[in-house]
This record gives C-alpha cells, sequence and structure tokens, in this order.
C-alpha cells in the first residue's frame, strides 16, 4: 500500500477479531489477527482470489493465490448484520465487470472462529467464465518476523481411507516443499505451493478438508475446514514478503466452466470455514 492511504475496518469478536486494510490502489486484505488482546500483524495478500478464464496469475501459476483479478478488486462497501445465531459482515469489491461479495459469519456460540463465503457475480457486458474462487485467504506469517519467514512454522494435514481414517501428519514447513530459492535476489514471488486437493464427490475420500498451522516460537495456531461435498482444494504458499493461506471449495479441474451472462451470479461458492486460535507457549 505504498504511496497511497490505507482505509481500516476492525471486525471480530474479543476472542477472535480481524483488522482489514484496504486503499485506493489495493484490494481488501487482513492486516492483522487479534486473539484476546494480543495483535499480530500479518503478511498482507488479497481477501479474494479470482481466477477466471480471461485474467490469469501474475505471475504465471498454478496457485490459487496471486491471481490478476484478485489484485485489481476494489473495495466498494460493507455492512454488518445480527441474527439469533450471531453476526455477519459483507465486504464488497468489484473490478473490470466483476463484483465479489466476501461474507464472514461470527457465532456467538463459537466466537473464536469464522465462517467465510465469497459470492461473484458478473456486471458487464462481456461473459465471465469462472475457474476458481478461493473462499478466504490471508497471510499467516508476521510481517516483523525474522529474515526466514516461515522458520519454525509447521503444518498439521490428515489423510483419509476406507477403514484408514484420520492419519495426522505434523512436519515442517521450510524443506524440500518450501526450499530457499533467494527470492530476495530475483524480486519474484515463488509460483509452487503445497496443496491438498479432492477431484471427485467423496470430499474425505483421500485428503482431508482440514487442515492448521502452528508456531512454537510465536505461539499462534490457525486451522480451517472446508464445508463442501464435491471438489475443493487447499494450499499454503510463500511470498517474497511471508506466507499465504488459501482455501477454495472449487478446485481447478480440466473440465470445461460453464459461461455466465452479464447480470446473475457468476457462481457463489460454497463455503469455508477456516477456525483460526492462537495458543501460548511456555
Amino acid at each position: 500500500m505504498r504511496g497511497a492511504v490505507a482505509d481500516q475496518l476492525t471486525w471480530g469478536s474479543a476472542r477472535l477479531g480481524f483488522r482489514f486494510e484496504w486503499s485506493a490502489d489495493a484490494p481488501v486484505c487482513v492486516a492483522a489477527i487479534a486473539h484476546d488482546g494480543r495483535d499480530l500483524p500479518v503478511h498482507r495478500t488479497p481477501l479474494v482470489e479470482i481466477l477466471t478464464a480471461d485474467q490469469g496469475h501474475l505471475p504465471a501459476s498454478d496457485r490459487l493465490a496471486h491471481t490478476e483479478a484478485g489484485t485489481r478488486l476494489r473495495y466498494v462497501a460493507h455492512e454488518e448484520t445480527r441474527n439469533e445465531e450471531g453476526r455477519r459482515l459483507t465486504i464488497r469489491q468489484a473490478a473490470d465487470g466483476l463484483e465479489a461479495d466476501l461474507t464472514i459469519e461470527l457465532l456467538d456460540r463459537a466466537d473464536a472462529a469464522i465462517r467465510a463465503s465469497v459470492e461473484v457475480r458478473a456486471t458487464g457486458t462481456r461473459p465471465l467464465v469462472l475457474r476458481s474462487v478461493a473462499s478466504w485467504s490471508m497471510g499467516f506469517t508476521p510481517q516483523n518476523g525474522p529474515a526466514d519467514k516461515l522458520a519454525g512454522w509447521e503444518r498439521i494435514w490428515g489423510t483419509s481411507d476406507w477403514l484408514g481414517e484420520s492419519r495426522w501428519t505434523r512436519s515442517p514447513l521450510r524443506g524440500p516443499d518450501f526450499p530457499r530459492l533467494a527470492e530476495h535476489l530475483t524480486g519474484q514471488n515463488p509460483r509452487g505451493a503445497w496443496a491438498r486437493t479432492s477431484e471427485g464427490t467423496w470430499s474425505t475420500g483421500r485428503h482431508l478438508p482440514t487442515g492448521a498451522l502452528a508456531s512454537e516460537n510465536i505461539g499462534i495456531a490457525l486451522a480451517w475446514q472446508i464445508e463442501h461435498n464435491g471438489p475443493w482444494r487447499w494450499e499454503i504458499g510463500e511470498d517474497t514478503g511471508g506466507g499465504p493461506w488459501p482455501s477454495a471449495p472449487i478446485s481447478k479441474t480440466p473440465s470445461p466452466p460453464s459461461p455466465t451472462s452479464a447480470g446473475p451470479p457468476a457462481a457463489p461458492a460454497p463455503t469455508t470455514r477456516p477456525c483460526p486460535w492462537s495458543s501460548t507457549t511456555t
């Protein structure tokens, strides 16, 4: 957000909160996480990532993040509502004949977790072909952390099979899947990511739609669950400035997408529930 005045919105509960920021030159992002009075500024990435047939990635990659459409989105408005179960925040962004509403729910009975979904609409005169929509995308590494942003971070994920469910693994992020690429010399973000996917209607048939990131050094953990009975994908990546974490219930598959004319919704994304929490180590 260099060269532009950033607007801010703080929203959440006493146990879990987010500081969102945006400007005329940048889309909405999560700038900080708050938990039980602790504020943690994090690496900033576009909060909504959308891949279309005519707008790809910057730079070219097969990630859910770094999309041209996500980078071009700009804040339009936000609205907060409440019902008998809890509170809801909707943030609207738009660009290039595309409008995206991110809705975040915070339930009274589970005020240390959120549920997020994204609805995309075509507002221009041309058809819009969606390839993927990330229901949640944010950075997880501290903004003012060590030189090696992934140092000390671990990933936790599960594998499932018939009569072999819930086999959990925990391993460091920095290693063969996230090698040091000297991106400080090239100035380019790494183009790879570590992802888990489901390609059919058996959403827990192989990889589980749940995962977590944890750092004992910082004393924080982030966990998520994708609520979708069809194809999904979640991934962990690395940028020159830190680590982004997007998830999406729509996986990028070779099947041809359906074009949508301007006006009606392009493709409402099913719900993803990321459940961040913090833990303090001694």
